[in-house]
């Protein structure tokens, strides 16, 4: 995908209901991977998080951003990153 506009991507939670002992045990996380870019651009994209397909983008909560500030790196221009953050406490909130 290539983000020069809002994409919305559905992603499988493995247990939807969990207990207090089992969050306070193992962060959920949202990872994203192979993200590719030019080192000398500017990248930013912000990640918003829903727990059910049927609450839309209204009820949508700010998980993080993802920068990367132009730079070169030994000549290389190509660049591959992965962006993960913790959502445990941001998917209570919801």
């Amino acid at each position: 995908m290539t983000l020069d506009s809002k994409i919305a991507v559905e992603v499988k939670r493995e247990k939807k209901s969990r207990s207090k002992a089992e969050k306070e045990e193992e962060e959920e996380i949202l990872v994203i991977e192979r993200i590719e870019f030019e080192s000398d651009e500017y990248v930013k994209f912000d990640p918003y998080v829903n727990d059910d397909e049927e609450s839309g983008p209204r009820k949508t909560e700010f998980a993080g951003s993802f920068v990367s500030i132009p730079h070169r790196i030994g000549g290389q221009k190509k660049k591959e990153s992965r962006f993960q953050i913790g959502i445990t406490e941001l998917l209570e909130d919801i």
